[in-house]
């Protein structure tokens, strides 16, 4: 997961972002721990990129 976390934060991709939660943030409708952990380093990509559709969530 950092792998993808540290993809993600170069350059905003949905496949990598759809990766991410389905197979470690939010797998089968359940949280996981990391899923906590995740969550300022998300934030954090979301409020540096230029999406608007990403800061909108």
């Amino acid at each position: 997961m950092p792998a993808l976390l540290q993809r993600l934060k170069q350059a905003y991709n949905q496949e990598t972002v759809d990766a991410l939660f389905e197979d470690y943030l939010f797998h089968q409708n359940t949280i996981y721990t990391v899923t906590y952990a995740a969550v300022p380093y998300l934030m954090q990509i979301a409020c540096s990129t230029n999406y608007p559709e990403v800061q909108h969530h």
